[in-house]
C-alpha cells in the first residue's frame, strides 16, 4: 500500500500527517510541570491520595506520548520505527485517559458516599467497603472500554502496515468508535450523579452550603472527559478536516486536560463536601468532620 493511499484510508496515520516537533517537545515541557507540581502535593500527604496518584501517572504518560510523537514528526512513514512509535503513541494516548477517568472517578464517589453516608443511610462502616466496590466495579469497566480501543488502534495501524483488507480496517475502526462512544456514555452518567448530587443534596449541618465548589471541579473535569471521548470517536471515523489534525488534539483534549490539571494543583479536594484553594479554610476545614457527624444524626 502506498504512503498516500495509507494516509487516505487510515485515521492513525493521517493524524500524524501535521505533527510539529517543537509543539510536542513544548507540551512535554507542560506536562512534565504538572508532574512536578502533581508530586509536590502527594509529598504533602493529601488524603486524596489515590486520586493524585492516578493524575500524576495520567501526567507521566502524557509525558511519554508526547515525546514519542515529537520522534515520529522526523520519520517518514517508509521508516521502519514509524508504525511501532505510532501504534505505542495511540495505546498512550488511551492509558492517559483512562488514568485521567479513574481519578475523576474517584473524586465523583467520594462525594456521592459522603452524601449517601450523613444524609441518607447513616451507615457509618458504608464508605469503606462500598468505596472498595464500587472502584473495583468502574476499574473493570474503564480498562474493559480501554482495551477495546487499543486493540482497535493497534489492529487498524497493522492493516495499514502490513496491506491489510478493508474490512479489517473497517473493524478496527469500529472498535475505535465503540470505546469512545462508551467512554462518552459513562461520562453522560457521572453528569447525571453530579446533577443529581447538587440538587438532592441537602445543606443540613448549618454550615454555608459547600456543594456548588465540588460541583463546579466534577462539571470541568466531566467536560473534559467528554471532550476528549468525542475526538476519540470523530478521528476514527475521518481521516480529513480539523478534527484530525494537531490542532484538534490542542482544542479538544490538550487544553480541557491542562484546566483539569490546574483544578488539582490549586484546589484542596481532601474534603468533596468542602473544597476550598489550597491554604484557604484550614481552620473551618478542621470543624468539618464533627460537624457532618452532628448532621448524620439529623438525617
Amino acid at each position: 500500500m502506498s504512503s498516500l493511499s495509507a494516509f487516505a484510508s487510515n485515521p492513525l496515520l493521517a493524524s500524524t500527517e501535521d505533527i510539529s516537533k517543537s509543539q510536542s517537545i513544548a507540551f512535554c515541557a507542560v506536562y512534565g510541570v504538572f508532574v512536578l507540581l502533581l508530586a509536590i502535593r502527594l509529598i504533602g500527604r493529601v488524603k486524596r491520595t489515590f486520586a493524585y496518584a492516578l493524575v500524576l501517572l495520567f501526567a507521566i504518560v502524557r509525558v511519554a506520548t508526547f515525546a514519542i510523537r515529537a520522534d515520529v514528526a522526523t520519520l517518514s512513514i517508509q521508516s521502519s520505527d514509524y508504525g511501532t512509535l505510532l501504534i505505542v503513541a495511540a495505546v498512550f494516548v488511551i492509558a492517559g485517559f483512562l488514568f485521567l477517568i479513574e481519578a475523576i472517578f474517584d473524586l465523583l464517589v467520594q462525594w456521592l458516599l459522603k452524601y449517601i453516608r450523613y444524609c441518607a443511610l447513616k451507615a457509618r462502616d458504608l464508605n469503606g467497603k462500598t468505596r472498595l466496590i464500587i472502584h473495583l466495579f468502574g476499574h473493570i469497566v474503564f480498562v474493559g472500554i480501554s482495551v477495546i480501543g487499543i486493540i482497535g488502534a493497534v489492529n487498524e495501524s497493522n492493516d495499514v502496515s502490513s496491506g491489510g483488507d478493508l474490512s479489517g480496517m473497517n473493524t478496527a475502526k469500529r472498535l475505535r468508535q465503540a470505546s469512545g462512544a462508551l467512554f462518552l456514555l459513562v461520562i453522560a452518567l457521572f453528569f447525571v450523579i453530579t446533577f443529581y448530587l447538587l440538587l438532592s443534596s441537602a445543606n443540613r449541618d448549618a454550615r454555608p452550603p459547600r456543594k456548588a465548589p465540588a460541583g463546579a471541579v466534577m462539571i470541568v473535569s466531566l467536560v473534559a472527559l467528554a471532550l476528549e471521548a468525542v475526538y476519540r470517536i470523530w478521528s476514527a471515523s475521518s481521516t480529513t478536516g480539523f478534527i484530525i489534525k494537531q490542532t484538534a488534539l490542542d482544542v479538544l483534549v490538550v487544553m480541557p486536560e491542562l484546566v483539569v490539571l490546574v483544578l488539582f494543583v490549586v484546589l484542596n479536594m481532601d474534603d468533596m463536601g468542602d473544597v476550598r484553594f489550597v491554604g484557604v479554610g484550614v481552620g473551618q476545614r478542621r470543624e468539618a468532620p464533627q460537624q457532618l457527624e452532628q448532621a448524620g444524626d439529623k438525617c
